[in-house]
């Protein structure tokens, strides 16, 4: 009885430090969740890095439940399942940070600071005084253009459809060509507004094919992300749901052997008292007897 006491009590204690920590890896995938789709929101760094806090955290506890501890048949296939499933989600999370870091890197690529600063300081040009009408006019359109394409690329980055990253490719080289014949006509000083936007202008053209290819592979890998972190989510849940039912049973059988063990003790009790008073009265019966037969002579 004592045995088996001792072996309920020790379950009981095992499986409160498997829900401690299963509770623990709860409050972990919660924060991951969040900061992972705030982050995919913002793009900010530090968002970023509280995800990467949160899915260590995970890491860890994961681990210490899955190597630390003794399992049932089910509870040991749980584990398994979401040790193997935390390792993807981590495989396919850097893949997915990696096409985001490309992007944002093409994204600085695609700034349009440079040539929207031309087109305004051309347009300026265009107005000044002692300039040819046909000079006038062809700096004002280029700043047009200029203008035009910043809007477009702008777009591009928002929506990188093949469409408008064809119309791009084709507005940059009329405007460089439209910046070459402005050239031998403006000053030294005033060439370098031309050159700045010469230069901003061969960029985009480097980087469309790359800035889309980021954003697909972003998006696709995002998605993979997003389905195993709700996969994870759930074989998290479903493993600490079949711990609370195990932590109930365990309870459950604790109340009944401490109910057998009492009733053990209390028939025991019973039986022991029995055979003590009968070892007592016994003998005393006996006396009694030899005594009365004394004194009947």
């Amino acid at each position: 009885v004592a045995l088996t006491g001792i072996r309920g009590f020790e379950q009981i204690q095992d499986n409160s430090a498997k829900t401690a920590v299963m509770v623990k890896l709860m409050d972990s995938l919660g924060n991951a969740r969040s900061s992972r789709l705030i982050f995919q929101s913002t793009n900010n760094q530090k968002d970023r890095d509280v995800n990467t806090a949160a899915m260590n955290r995970m890491g860890e506890l994961i681990a210490q439940l899955h190597e630390q501890f003794q399992w049932r048949p089910v509870g040991k296939a749980s584990a398994d399942k979401v040790a193997e499933l935390f390792k993807t989600d981590l495989v396919v999370r850097a893949i997915f940070l990696d096409a985001f870091d490309k992007r944002a890197e093409l994204a600085q690529t695609l700034n349009t600071t440079d040539l929207y600063k031309s087109s305004v300081d051309l347009d300026a040009l265009s107005h000044q005084p002692g300039l040819s009408i046909e000079t006038s006019r062809d700096m004002a359109h280029l700043a047009f253009e200029w203008n035009d394409i910043v809007t477009r690329i702008e777009n591009f980055t928002l929506n990188p459809l093949e469409v408008s990253k064809q119309e791009i490719r084709e507005q940059i080289p009329a405007a460089v060509a439209m910046a070459e014949k402005l050239r031998p006509l403006l000053s030294t000083d005033q060439q370098k507004i031309l050159i700045r936007g010469l230069a901003a202008s061969q960029r985009y053209l480097d980087a469309l094919d790359a800035y889309q290819q980021a954003l697909k592979k972003q998006i696709d890998t995002q998605a993979e992300f997003s389905r195993l972190g709700v996969q994870l989510g759930t074989d998290i849940n479903n493993w600490f749901t079949y711990q609370q039912e195990l932590s109930k049973q365990f309870v459950g059988n604790a109340e009944c052997m401490m109910g057998v063990t009492a009733l053990t003790v209390i028939i025991l009790g019973i039986i022991l008292a029995w055979l003590i008073t009968r070892s007592i009265t016994a003998p005393l019966n006996q006396t009694l007897t030899l005594a009365q037969q004394i004194a009947k002579g």
